[in-house]
């Protein structure tokens, strides 16, 4: 199995570069000003990446740090935080069940879907122990994920995905195999990066998912000390539209 996000970091921007972070930043805030009772100023942001998210709640003046279990991720993170002269922590070869900063904050944060990679329920209840422990009273975590419900009626088992940025082409071709017993899938991604009509890199790599359902997540929320306080379509606050979205939205309240 090919190393999850080594080849895929360096072109990971240049792929979602069609992702539109500053709405979901302004997604956030809302969310920010909804559910919690103090003005938030300090975020964790858990499964960082590249650092897009931190990086623009740290130019709106939050306090941030992050981290990843993916040295090259963020790696990229702080070299564009250096660009942008934004202090920021950011640490790498940090997996969400081992998050530790020795501090507390006022949010944690977990975006695009990253809480997926949580293949093990064992791994979820750590992660939401360690996130627990790094919230003040009353402090918000917030994430998304796959929906089961969606994702078991409508995953594609093909896509192909191409993106013409900096001279490159990127041709990404998503070969998705789901394992109905263990609600995992496997996504291998087939990334082909050309210049020029040439192919400079070509490569491979398998990314172990798991599809969550919403009860199961309230569940070991509550386990770990968490009060649910809404369960939204991603992007949305339409709570009705849970059932047909692709992403869930959770923000839950440490006791």
């Amino acid at each position: 199995m090919g190393s999850t996000f080594k080849k895929y970091a360096s072109y990971y921007d240049l792929i979602y570069q069609d992702k539109d972070y500053r709405d979901e930043i302004k997604y956030l805030e809302k969310i920010f000003a909804k559910y919690s009772q103090k003005k938030i100023r300090s975020i964790l942001d858990i499964a960082c990446g590249t650092g897009s998210h931190l990086l623009l709640l740290a130019e709106r003046g939050y306090r941030l740090c992050g981290s990843d279990l993916s040295k090259d991720m963020t790696q990229i993170a702080c070299l564009k935080a250096d660009r942008k002269g934004l202090k920021v922590s950011i640490k790498g070869n940090m997996p969400m069940q081992q998050v530790n900063f020795r501090q507390t904050f006022d949010a944690v944060i977990c975006m695009f879907a990253a809480i997926d990679y949580l293949t093990e329920i064992k791994d979820l209840q750590k992660t939401f122990a360690q996130v627990h422990k790094h919230l003040r009273p009353g402090g918000l975590f917030i994430f998304d994920i796959w929906n089961g419900i969606k994702f078991l009626t409508s995953h594609s088992p093909k896509r192909t995905k191409i993106v013409r940025a900096e001279g490159l082409r990127i041709r990404r071709v998503s070969t998705t195999k789901v394992m109905l017993l263990t609600n995992r899938a496997v996504i291998s991604f087939d990334c082909a990066i050309t210049k020029g009509g040439k192919i400079v890199e070509h490569f491979k790599e398998d990314h172990q998912v798991r599809y969550f359902f919403p009860a199961e997540i309230t569940h070991f929320l509550e386990q770990e000390g968490f009060t649910l306080q809404a369960i939204l379509p991603f992007m949305g606050f339409n709570q009705d539209a849970c059932t047909n979205a692709w992403n869930l939205t959770f923000v839950a309240k440490r006791h």
